[in-house]
């Protein structure tokens, strides 16, 4: 960071600097300086694609879905085939619940990069939540082998082989999910409802125990079938 804000106080002018020093504060989930940043960037450069992009996803990450919206379009205007811009904005979809253009900005990033692990676990969440789970664990497979500590991607895929009735595989993956990060709450909701349709009550329990303490609020946010799967075994 030093030798950003170094390179920008000697070309103050310099949109670039301007806007990496943006991304840098983005990636830090310092959301007040990457808008500022970004935002002089931008306005340096109106053409600086990368500058509306990285914007875009701050306000995604804020929740300001219309910034976020208006800002990935344009730098899509300005580079139509901007992968990173499109998966960032199929995330933005699926906070409006568009699955359609969700899909359809992750096909056209993967169509650009097919080698891109984050924007295939990206496309097996959102097939996952389209219910086409077949098609979730193909991408989640790919993720997976480009990215083998990819720890979203387990997670995802149990989730997906668990509706898929495949219940050994989805146990291994958000074990292995819940290995390489601990705290990983959506990764023990899975577990725990998995636990509790394979007629596992005590892990179960002990799921939901640990998921209390890390978030009390989690199981509330399940669906109405998770929870009373874990209701009917609970309750014994």
């Amino acid at each position: 960071m030093a030798d950003l804000d170094r390179a920008v106080a000697l070309e103050p002018g310099n949109s670039w600097y301007v806007a990496l020093r943006g991304e840098h504060h983005r990636l830090a989930r310092h959301h007040a300086e990457a808008i500022r940043d970004l935002s002089e960037g931008i306005r340096l450069d109106p053409a600086n694609e990368f500058a509306w992009a990285s914007r875009g996803a701050t306000h995604e990450r804020r929740g300001d879905l219309d910034a976020a919206l208006f800002d990935l379009g344009r730098a899509l205007d300005l580079k139509p085939d901007y992968a990173w811009a499109l998966a960032r904005r199929a995330r933005v979809w699926r906070a409006l619940g568009d699955p359609r253009r969700q899909l359809a900005d992750l096909d056209h990033a993967l169509a650009l990069n097919p080698d891109w692990p984050w924007a295939r676990c990206e496309r097996g969440d959102a097939l996952r939540a389209a219910g086409r789970d077949e098609e979730a664990v193909a991408d989640l497979d790919r993720a997976l082998s480009l990215d083998p500590a990819y720890t979203s991607a387990y997670a995802s895929r149990g989730a997906s082989l668990a509706n898929l009735g495949r219940h050994a595989e989805a146990l291994a993956d958000l074990n292995r999910a819940v290995e390489l990060r601990p705290g990983y709450v959506w990764a023990l909701c899975r577990r725990a409802v998995l636990f509790a349709a394979m007629g596992r009550p005590t892990e179960a329990r002990a799921d939901v125990e640990g998921i209390c303490e890390l978030d009390s609020g989690a199981l509330e946010r399940l669906s109405d079938t998770d929870r009373a799967v874990l209701e009917s075994v609970l309750a014994g």
